[in-house]
Parts: structure tokens; sequence; C-alpha cells
């Protein structure tokens, strides 16, 4: 073990930086000149200019020093390229901003991102994340491709979306290596760079090939991984690239776009077909929607069609269509009920009370039927000289067309008793609270008669006025 002479740090005999302060120490000299290695001319031109080479640190130190060294994980192999990396030549530094996003981006290494010293220390940081260890003396062990592809973005989420599919696993249904082959570097410049990164020049490029599937898609793939190897050991770089991939569906789509968010919508009875012609996939999907309000139940069969897309999934063409819409009425049986209090009159007042129900009965092809009550009363006092106001009260039975468009939570009804000359407009308006029974659905209501409630005479005139009142708030009964 030895001393670094400038932070005091503990340091292996063998070392030739310090990897806390980046020293060089004795003996390192000949390591940083990393020109006198290549036949590029731009290892020339370095070489010619003293200052180019011959600074360790500086050219990279302010980027080493965005990833803390407390990243580093691996031991010995992670600290030496980070002592490495602060040694590399200033040549290089322009190309460190690339080099950097390639890998921190899970590429494999390129041409000019493979020794990058600026970002080393990132990389080694990045590669540990991805990194799988494992003893061998030749090629890279097929099980530890396997591993590799296994836990690959392609197995782990497929090849195309499952937005119209149930989303279940997939599982590696085939695997085979088809071929080793060593990185094939352009120059000893470039491998001098890799040796500086990674700590070793030794690099495999694997190619393998298989199938997955889950419940809804098959694929066939061929991807290509790459290894560099330390001390006996295999380690992953970036993630396995996809070099060709073939998706076909093992069954039509299992969900449709919801074609509503409203909270009253429900579906159910799904189904689907699978057709396929001259290798081409469709898939029509039919379900039923139902849409529940306090007054009515309205159902339809909505109708998709879907195509498969190799690079996609199944995408759905056009709009689904509706059909068989039905409304079914359930109004029968439910009662609502008005009583107010009112201040009437202009030039002088007076109180008038209004009280009044509605009973609605069946419903037939749209035609609802309703018993009713209604009461107009006014107090002691409202009469006088020239006016008389009577009390009104009438019942009776009556019916209309009920009006509603498919899928909207309202409708607006008309009832008409002919015998008694009376109509009745309802309008479903919401819900409101009521003392002791809580919210309840409401109608406003307003009613036209031909019952006299005022009769005005004075002056040599006279004058009937026919009830008619609006903008009454009837509550259902609890």
């Amino acid at each position: 073990m030895k001393t670094c002479p400038q932070c005091g740090a503990t340091l292996k005999d063998d070392a030739l930086f310090c990897a806390e302060c980046g020293a060089k120490l004795e003996g390192a000299g000949e390591t940083s000149k990393v020109a006198e290695a290549t036949e590029a001319p731009e290892a020339t031109e370095a070489s010619e200019t003293p200052e180019a080479t011959e600074a360790p640190a500086t050219a990279t130190a302010s980027e080493s020093e965005e990833t803390p060294a407390s990243s580093v994980t691996q031991g010995n192999l992670f600290e030496t390229a980070k002592a490495k990396a602060k040694a590399t030549a200033s040549e290089v530094a322009s190309e460190a901003a690339h080099g950097a996003k390639d890998i921190k981006s899970g590429k494999r290494p390129n041409k000019k991102a493979l020794g990058i010293a600026g970002a080393a220390i990132a990389v080694v940081a990045v590669i540990v994340a991805v990194a799988i260890f494992v003893m061998s003396a030749g090629n890279v062990p097929d099980d530890v491709v396997r591993q590799s592809v296994q836990g690959s973005h392609l197995v782990q989420s497929g090849a195309v979306s499952s937005q119209y599919t149930d989303s279940t696993p997939y599982e590696l249904k085939e695997f085979k290596v088809d071929k080793q082959e060593d990185y094939q570097f352009s120059s000893a410049d470039e491998r001098q760079l890799v040796k500086n990164w990674y700590g070793t020049d030794q690099m495999r490029v694997v190619t393998s090939s298989g199938k997955i599937a889950n419940e809804s898609f098959e694929t066939t793939f061929t991807v290509e991984s790459c290894f560099t190897k330390q001390n006996d050991q295999w380690l992953e770089i970036g993630s396995p690239e996809v070099v060709s991939k073939t998706t076909v569906p093992l069954k039509g789509v299992s969900s449709m776009d919801q074609l509503s968010n409203n909270a009253n919508v429900s579906y159910s009875d799904f189904s689907s077909t699978f057709d396929e012609s001259n290798g081409s996939y469709a898939s029509t999907a039919t379900q039923k929607v139902t849409y529940t309000y306090w007054f009515a139940a309205d159902t339809a069969t909505d109708t998709q069609t879907f195509v498969f897309d190799a690079s996609s999934g199944w995408k759905a063409q056009g709009d689904a269509t509706a059909s068989d819409q039905q409304t079914n009425w359930t109004l029968n049986g439910k009662t609502f009920e008005v009583s107010a209090n009112d201040q009437q009159g202009s030039s002088w007042s007076y109180t008038k009370s209004r009280s009044g129900q509605i009973v609605f009965g069946e419903t037939a092809d749209g035609m609802q039927s309703a018993t009713y009550t209604y009461a107009w009363t006014p107090t002691d006092g409202a009469s006088n000289q020239y006016n008389t106001y009577s009390a009104v009260s009438l019942e009776g039975t009556a019916s209309g067309e009920l009006v509603h468009e498919f899928g909207n939570g309202s409708f607006t009804l008309e009832l008409n008793d002919a015998e008694h000359a009376v109509t009745i407009n309802c309008n479903s308006s919401g819900t409101s609270t009521v003392a002791g029974s809580g919210k309840m659905q409401t109608m406003k209501v307003g009613i036209t008669t031909n019952a006299t409630y005022h009769t005005y005479t004075g002056f040599g005139a006279s004058r009937e006025d026919k009830l008619k009142d609006t903008g009454l708030t009837y509550n259902e009964k609890a």
C-alpha cells in the first residue's frame, strides 16, 4: 500500500493516480500519453501539442465531479476507471458530451463514445445499475445472455401496445444464442480509449433470437447484446438492442374504448371475433352499454372494428356504432310533492299557499300516466272592495309523452287533463335537501288551469284571471 502525497489517501501499490484527488503518482508519467498508441491523425496532432497531453486532470475534473464517488460501488474496477478518466488526454474532451449522452441513455458505446473521459464516472454508475456478473473463461455463457434478454424491455413489456387487450405477462418461449464475436476496434487509439473507460479491452457482441408470448400476442425477435470481461467476469453494457421483431395476435381484442366517462354508465356482455386473411388480422367487438338514472335505464349495443398493426398492436377503425337503443322507464309508483307559502300582491300584499302531489303510473310506448292534486289558497284579507280571491282545488288523471335524449340524465313531460282543462309541465332538475329525508330527486313544475282564482270589479270594469303557477319545486316523496 502507498499514500497519496497530496491528500493522504491510502492506495494500492500498483495505483497510478489517486482515486480521491486525481493526483498523478510516482511512475505514472507514461500512462497519460494515450496519443502515442494511436495511428489516427488526431493523435498525431495531440502529440505535437504537449499542453494537450500533459495536463492530467484539468480537462475533465469539473465533469467528473458531477457524479459523486459514492455512486461507484463495484470495487477496484470502477476506482481504476475513475482514476484513468482523470488522466485521459485532453484531445478527446470535445467528444465527452456525446459519449455521456449515449451511455446514459442505455445505448451500446459507439466508435467515438467508448473512451470519453469526461463522462467516465457517470458512465460507470450507469453500468453498475445494469451489470450482470458471472464467472466464465471463453464466450459469454448462454444463461447469462438469456438472463440479459429476460430482463429487457422487450420481454417485460412486449413489442406492441396492450391498449385493447389484457396486460398479461410475457414469457420467453424460445431462446438461442446465434453467434458471438469480438468487438471490432477501428484503431489502436479506440482500443486504448476502451481500456481507459472500462479497465479492459475485451468486448463481445452476442446475437440471440427467440420468441415471447402472452395471452394476446406472440413476437419472434433477434437482439444484440454487448459484454466486457473483467477479472474473468462478464459485465453487460447497456441493454439488448432489438435487431428485428415480428408480432402476430393470438386472439381478438378483449376491451373497447369507453364511450362515456359518465358515472351512470356501465358495460357488460363483451365479445369479440378474431379473423385472419392472407396475414392480415381484424377483430370486431360488441358490448352492452347501460346508462342508469333514477327515472329510466338506457341500453344499447356498441360495435367497434379493429385491425392489427404489427408495429403498434390493435387499432380502432372509426367510431363505435350504437344499435338497439332502448329506454326502460322506471317512474311508475314514484310520488312528488310541493308545499309552499309565498307573498302575493303589489299595492297590498297577502299570503298564498300552494300544495300538490303527482303520482306517476305506468309508461306505455313513451306515454306516461299520472294522477295529481293541486290546491291554491289565499289567506284571509286578500280580497277587498274591487278584488276577490278564490281558493282553487284540482285533482284528476293526466297523461303525456316523455321526451328524453338517450344517455342524457334528464327528461321533460307535459301531462294533460282534458276533462278539467289542466296542463302540468314537468322538468327533471336534479336533487335538493329535504328536512328529515336528506337529498331527494326534484322536478320543476308549472301548472296552467282554466280555474278562476281572481275577479276584479271596479270603475265600471270587470276581469277574471285564470290560475297559472310556475317555478314550483316538487320533491320526491321518500
